[in-house]
């Protein structure tokens, strides 16, 4: 092959391929295709159902109210102030040590900062509600946790009043009150991995990783598999065809 030929070569292949010889290349390589994305979905199902560990989720809500009183001022002012309070509460909730006399109090096996990152709070729509999530592998673990949470927060700002008590977190003059609390259910379902998105992840790694594969593989052959291919990277035309003989005698170009 001469330096032109060569030249050639390196034009053509920085042009990349054309919509159908991709679709050839894909069809032509099929089974490598199929084969890489059904072990890549195996592996995921494999490592959701046997390497993932299954949480639960448990939640309460804490209830603001904020009582009329000659310091509380309007509707409109109390409603501010609950406003504030349940984004207070979202915090207190994580407080270091809140948590720890959670811990002691039901002695835990948990240290403080591993129970604040399982912990999620949320504001109830328009209420002046805010509702408290604890997320463990242990569903009867995860009531248990929230519940005792939720309990010791609402005694804080119920019974500790700020400037007697140098670690009252109440705001103003609120109270806390605890609805919907979580029933016992040991054999809820499981709040995540959510299976059905970690297949679907398998199975469009494995399509890409596939595809990827049978890219670098025709990237890296050197053997010519039609006589578009062969004008392409020549940049000659084609004048003739040697056909290939089968043993029946049947021609294929």
């Amino acid at each position: 092959m001469n330096e032109e030929m060569i030249r050639n070569e390196e034009v053509s292949v920085n042009e990349g391929f054309s919509l159908m010889e991709l679709i050839t290349i894909i069809k032509n390589n099929i089974i490598y295709l199929i084969v890489i994305t059904v072990v890549f979905f195996v592996l995921g199902f494999i490592y959701t159902n046997y390497f993932v560990t299954p949480m639960y989720t448990s939640s309460i809500d804490m209830i603001i109210y904020v009582a009329d009183t000659e310091t509380s001022g309007t509707d409109t002012a109390r409603m501010s102030t609950a406003d504030k309070v349940s984004e207070n509460i979202k915090e207190f909730i994580k407080f270091k040590d809140i948590i720890e006399i959670v811990i002691e109090k039901e002695n835990l096996p948990y240290k403080w900062h591993y129970i604040r990152e399982h912990i999620t709070t949320k504001d109830i729509g328009a209420a002046t509600a805010v509702t408290v999530t604890y997320e463990d592998a242990d569903p009867v673990m995860a009531r248990k946790i929230v519940i005792a949470l939720a309990n010791e927060l609402a005694r804080n700002i119920n019974t500790k009043v700020p400037g007697q008590d140098p670690d009252a977190l109440r705001f103003a003059s609120e109270t806390i009150t605890l609805q919907n609390t979580p029933d016992y259910n040991p054999n809820q379902e499981p709040s995540s991995p959510n299976k059905l998105l970690y297949y679907v992840i398998s199975l469009l790694l494995g399509l890409i990783v596939g595809v990827g594969f049978i890219f670098l593989k025709e990237t890296l052959s050197t053997r010519y598999n039609s006589k578009s291919e062969v004008e392409r990277v020549l940049q000659l035309p084609v004048i003739a065809l040697i056909p290939q003989l089968e043993n029946n005698g049947d021609k294929h170009v």
